[in-house]
Formats: C-alpha cells, structure tokens, sequence
C-alpha cells in the first residue's frame, strides 16, 4: 500500500478518474490488455516455482529409491549375523561397497535436496512478494496505458473547446461524486446481504459434504484409520494427541520422516485401514536407534469431524500442492482415492487403490480418537503394561505388506493429474 501511495504522488495525473471518464468501449479495451499483462506475470511467477518443484521432486524420487536400495542392501548384513546366508569376504566386501556407494549417492542427494527445497523456498517468497505487489504494477500499467490519452487531453485543453470540455467534465465529476455516495450506500447495503446469503450457503454445502464423506465411509465399511509411529512416542501422543510437525517444532520427539517433503507441516498424515507398508518398511529399516513400533488406530469419525484432505497417492508427488485444499478436501477427492478400478487387485472396499494414499489432518487429532494400539509381537504388549486405558492387541498383519504387493512392484504411485496416464511407474521416473 505504501509503495502504491508513492508511486501515485508521482504521477502526472489521477488514472482513476481519467479512466472512468473514458467511454466504455475504451475502458473495456484498457482492461483487456492490463488482464494480458496481470496473466503473464502470473504464468512467469509459477512456472518458476513448477521449475524448482519439478527439480526438488526428481531429488525426492531418487532418494526414496536409494533408502530403499539400502534397506535392501542392510538386510543381507542382517541375514549374514543370523547366518542364514553363505559369509564370505568376497561377499563382505561386496555388501560393503555397495553401502559405501549407496550412502555416498545418499550424501549427495541430500545435500542436493536442501539447496531445493531452498530454492523452492526463496521462490515461493518471492512469488508472495510479487503478489503483494500486483496492484503497484497494474496501477502502473493502468498509468502507462492512459498516458497517450493524458497527452491528447493536455493539448486539447489548450483550445478553448478543451477548456469546456474540463468544465464539463468537472461538473460531471461533482455529479458523479453525488451518484456514487447514493450507490455505496445501495451497494454496502446489497454486499451486507449478499455475505450473509453466501456465509449460509457455506454452510450448508460444507454440512452435506460432511455428510455425504460420513455415508461413502460408512458405505465402504471403512473399520478405522491408522498412523505408525516409534514406541518412545507413545505416552506423549495418548497424553497430547497427534500433533503436527509444526506443533512439536522444539520438542524432544522422534520423527519418522524428519524431511516432510510434502511440506505441510501443519497436517497429520494417516492412512485407511493399513499403513503406507512401502514406507514403513524403509524407515523400519533406516531408523535404527528406534527401539520398537506400533500403528495407532483411529476412529473414522475423524474423517468428517476433523478438518481433513484426501491424497489419492503420496502427498509429497509433484503436482499435490500446484491444487487448492479444496479440490483435496471435496467428497470426489475422497473417492478418487478408491478409484482406478483397474488397479485394484483383489483387496477390500476400504483400501485406497494406491497404497501410498494418505489422508491429511490439519493441526492435530486429539487422543480420544485413538481406539487401540496394534503391536507386532507380544514381547512389544509386555513393554507397554503401563497402559491401562486402552486396548492393545497383536496385530502382526499392519506390519507386512498389502496384498496387493506384486502389482505395486511394478509401480510406484498414482499420477495426481486426471488427464495423464493415472500410473507412475519407476521406468517413467529413471
């Protein structure tokens, strides 16, 4: 606003009001070229951040491939001090090159992934900058485009015919000045309306989207949700609740995904009826000061009664966060992440086709929806004798992989774009 008040002092002449004294035709035609230019500054500011991001994702992609190559690669070790593998040093040695390797490309990526996400980040405050700014720049637009009309008007007040002209235009003004008071009263009164009609049909379309999420949940039979997390979290998630990344900035809490590509950092990622396994698995895998883990059950009710957004596929892919809250948060994007019939072989009406999907929850989900605390094994259920109001059973099925595991390993997601091929596989990444 600041900049727009300097600029405006140092202009030659009012665009305001020379452009509302301009014929229609004219107006209309100003606005059509200032639309022009507002558009492709637009399209200039995004398709810098689709740049960046599209880069960030690409190092995201890779490194996800590595930590799976090094889980991989760790379990021969594992194997080997179980004995259950042939030991050799050619083997060794082999094993531990392919570590050495695979750590060092991890190092690389790594340092690569912060000079993005970095890049991301000035991108995104400069985009915001240049938003704030939008309306110096179509004031000065506006200004450049009036100013041949300016000059015409300046030569013209030279004669005596323009000087009668700016009479009239004076009393026009006077005119105009009396008719606009009448109609921001009429307008201020009509917007009044008007933002009470909208707040109620807000309301009400918000009331049935609730609604109609509740009956598809209760359709498909959905049993509950679930969000995997180490052991030490536990006493402090049953106490607080699950909180977001942003809420624990600060405190002594292990993180299983302490990048969060997807970043958003005010949402609470879980999944429907069984955990992202390719996930879980890796960071079972990679984490290894984690002593123990459990999948928290949490009651469907929080997916209508919390304010909650639906990813059909991982919510950290290129491409999520180019779409509004929304379009994640409509009763369509609830079903899209059933959908893709043809990619759904054999497995029940209440798995997501994609078993990366993920429903976000925005700021926390309090602990009185946690029904029941699922372990591996009963050695974990003797860890945790000290909780006594709630229910914990050995569920070693959460801790596997989906039955349809062979089809997804041939495939790494869903494409979040409707009009492109709905598969990304790992042939189209590498």
């Amino acid at each position: 606003m600041q900049n727009n008040q300097m600029h405006t002092q140092h202009s030659k002449f009012n665009a305001k009001d020379l452009f509302d004294s301009l014929p229609p035709d004219e107006r209309k035609q100003i606005m059509g070229v200032m639309r022009q230019y507002t558009l492709k500054r637009e399209q200039g500011r995004y398709s810098r951040l689709e740049e960046v991001e599209i880069a960030k994702q690409a190092l995201v992609q890779g490194l996800e491939k590595i930590e799976y190559e090094i889980a991989e690669n760790n379990e021969w070790f594992i194997a080997a001090q179980k004995k259950e593998v042939e030991i050799t040093a050619e083997a060794i040695n082999l094993h531990r090159k392919i570590a050495d390797k695979l750590y060092s490309r991890k190092k690389l990526i790594d340092h690569s992934l912060l000079e993005a996400e970095l890049s991301v980040k000035t991108i995104i405050t400069q985009i915001e900058s240049e938003d704030r700014q939008e309306s110096v720049f179509q004031q000065r637009n506006l200004e450049q485009l009036l100013e041949p009309i300016y000059e015409k008007l300046e030569i013209e007040r030279e004669h005596e015919y323009s000087r009668m002209m700016v009479l009239q235009f004076k009393n026009r003004q006077k005119q105009r000045v009396e008719e606009d008071c009448r109609r921001q009263k009429e307008y201020e009164a009509f917007l009044d309306h008007q933002r009470t009609e909208e707040l109620e049909r807000k309301q009400n379309l918000e009331a049935k989207r609730l609604e109609e999420i509740r009956a598809r949940v209760h359709a498909r039979q959905i049993p509950y949700l679930v969000h995997f997390t180490p052991l030490s979290n536990l006493a402090s998630i049953l106490k607080n609740g699950l909180q977001s990344r942003n809420a624990l900035a600060g405190y002594n809490f292990i993180f299983t995904d302490e990048r969060r590509s997807d970043g958003w950092l005010d949402w609470i990622s879980i999944s429907v009826k069984f955990p992202n396994y390719k996930m879980f698995y890796t960071k079972r895998n990679t984490l290894k000061d984690v002593d123990g883990w459990v999948v928290l059950l949490i009651r469907i009710e929080a997916l209508w009664e919390l304010e909650c957004k639906f990813i059909l596929t991982n919510a950290a892919s290129f491409g999520i966060r180019m779409f509004g809250d929304e379009r994640w948060s409509s009763v369509k994007a609830f079903e899209d992440m059933f959908g893709h019939v043809e990619h759904r072989v054999d497995i029940p009406e209440y798995y997501t086709t994609d078993p990366q999907a993920e429903v976000m929850v925005r700021n926390e989900i309090p602990s009185c929806y946690i029904s029941m605390i699922a372990v591996q094994n009963t050695c974990d259920i003797s860890r945790l004798n000290n909780l006594s109001d709630i229910q914990i059973e050995v569920r070693p099925e959460l801790f596997r992989w989906r039955s349809d595991y062979e089809h997804w390993s041939h495939h790494v997601r869903l494409n979040p774009f409707p009009n492109n091929n709905n598969l990304i596989t790992l042939s189209n990444l590498f």
